[in-house]
């Protein structure tokens, strides 16, 4: 009997202790909810600090980028602005340089027209001052040849005359001018 009473013992315990056990299992499990609810909670808690912090930092970025955006579109307005004047003073400075060079071309234009204009006077003074010059010994040297044709041929027809005469047996004429005064009387 030793072991009835060992495992009655035994049994009693085991449901003595039960009650205690089912009491530190209930407060386990407690616990372990009462964690799990914390836990729960602090996630939860969490996730909303999250998404708050997630959404400023979105909303901080958005603005940074907003910021961004327009510094950028201002800054580029600007320089628009600035390549605007940039342009048109090189236009106006483009436009007074060649306006300034053609000045310059139809000033230096007049001055050779002009130039041209005295060089060609007197080139062609200098021409027709030749020409007279050269005229005048042309009209020289053509009245010398014709004095000298003048002569040959008064030469000529008194050697025909005296040959003429002197075939027919007569005396030479001695005025080799007379014959012409006949011819002009004719």
């Amino acid at each position: 009997m030793g072991i009835a009473t060992a495992v009655k013992q035994t049994a009693d315990s085991i449901v003595g202790s039960y009650d205690t056990r089912i009491t530190a299992l209930g407060n386990l499990v407690g616990g372990v909810h009462n964690t799990l609810a914390g836990l729960a909670t602090n996630r939860r808690k969490s996730s909303r600090e999250q998404a708050a912090t997630l959404a400023g930092l979105a909303n901080g970025m958005a603005r940074k980028v907003g910021r961004m955006l327009r510094d950028f579109q201002s800054e580029h307005r600007a320089m628009a602005t600035r390549l605007e004047e940039n342009l048109k003073q090189f236009d106006t400075g483009l436009e007074t340089e060649v306006t300034g060079l053609l000045r310059g071309f139809c000033q230096a234009h007049g001055r050779m027209s002009r130039k041209l204009r005295g060089d060609l006077g007197s080139y062609a003074s200098g021409i027709a001052r030749e020409t007279q010059r050269l005229l005048g010994g042309f009209r020289r040297e053509q009245g010398q040849v014709a004095a000298d044709v003048k002569a040959a041929h008064t030469a000529w027809r008194g050697m025909t005359k005296t040959m003429a005469a002197r075939r027919r047996g007569a005396k030479p004429a001695t005025n080799a001018s007379r014959p012409r005064s006949r011819r002009k009387a004719q």
